[in-house]
């Protein structure tokens, strides 16, 4: 049996995120509404979400040995995040993330500092650990390390699900050794060179994988896969802040996977999720726990 349902790979971060009014001009100074720190980072808070939904979770990555390492570790370890895999590096700096949030829309500006923390190696894995969950998921951060574990993922028959936010070198093998790609909209166009979704959806998927979906924001998403093609829409509520909107409904992506759903109710299930998110400021602060999105689900 795994000791895992998910081994996830890839970056974490320490968040600082403010509310303002409208974004501000250049060269003014404005007031926050509200403030929040909080840890961030696609994976990690993919494993997050999961650990909220009752899955048992494992974060491989690596941060520095300074104040927001520490919170960083912390913060996953009290979520229930398993962190004996995360590497901390003496005398170096952990990544972090400015987040402008803007009330009217909820839409956010991010600026990032990727500290001086080196990138994990192939050598800084272990097989076993690796290969314990039932997923592998993987962001595009520490891509060496990421292509290495998934190659060992594929080989051992775990799942391999890739999380295709941003493009960074190295992505293509990625995407060929994921079983799933959940891309944004802004990635699969730039990786695909396509003028739609829809065509950069179709190709992106390829033989041998289970499904590509492509995320659009509050326009919904697309998805392909053997069993055929279909939009989905997003749900309506009020929003906040859709800092880790993304990172969210790729962590509900993977437990409807882990529970054997079709692609359709996975990607519902998803986009529920990351919209309960959005009512709260931060990427964390609002991910709910599978009997709120139950209910909301009901009443949806």
């Amino acid at each position: 049996m795994p000791r895992f349902d998910v081994v996830g790979l890839g970056c974490c971060a320490w968040d600082y995120l403010a509310v303002v009014e409208e974004y501000p001009p250049i060269d003014t100074k404005t007031d926050t509404a509200s403030f929040s720190e909080q840890g961030g980072g696609p994976t990690a808070t993919a494993l997050v979400t999961l650990a909220r939904l009752g899955a048992k979770t494992l974060f491989v990555g690596k941060v520095g040995d300074d104040v927001r390492g520490r919170l960083i570790v912390e913060q996953l370890e009290a979520e229930g995040v398993d962190v004996t895999q995360v590497r901390i590096e003496k005398d170096k700096s952990s990544r972090l993330s400015f987040s402008i949030v803007e009330r009217k829309t909820g839409k956010r500006t991010i600026v990032s500092a990727v500290g001086s923390v080196s990138p994990l190696a192939p050598e800084d894995l272990d097989r076993k650990t690796i290969t314990s969950g039932r997923i592998l998921h993987v962001d595009g951060h520490q891509m060496e390390a990421a292509i290495h574990a998934a190659k060992w993922a594929r080989e051992a028959d775990v799942k391999v699900i890739l999380d295709a936010g941003s493009f960074r070198p190295g992505m293509e093998a990625l995407v060929k050794l994921a079983d799933y790609v959940v891309a944004s909209e802004t990635f699969a166009l730039n990786f695909t060179s396509e003028g739609c979704v829809r065509e950069a959806a179709r190709k992106l998927f390829h033989e041998g994988q289970a499904a590509v979906v492509v995320t659009t924001g509050d326009k919904g998403g697309f998805c392909v896969s053997d069993g055929g093609e279909f939009a989905y829409p997003t749900f309506r509520v009020e929003v906040v802040d859709t800092t880790g909107a993304g990172d969210v409904f790729h962590g509900a992506f993977d437990y409807g996977i882990l529970r054997g759903w079709d692609l359709e109710e996975v990607v519902r299930f998803s986009s529920a999720v990351a919209a309960l998110k959005c009512r709260e400021l931060g990427g964390r602060a609002g991910i709910p726990s599978l009997n709120q999105v139950r209910r909301f689900l009901t009443s949806a």
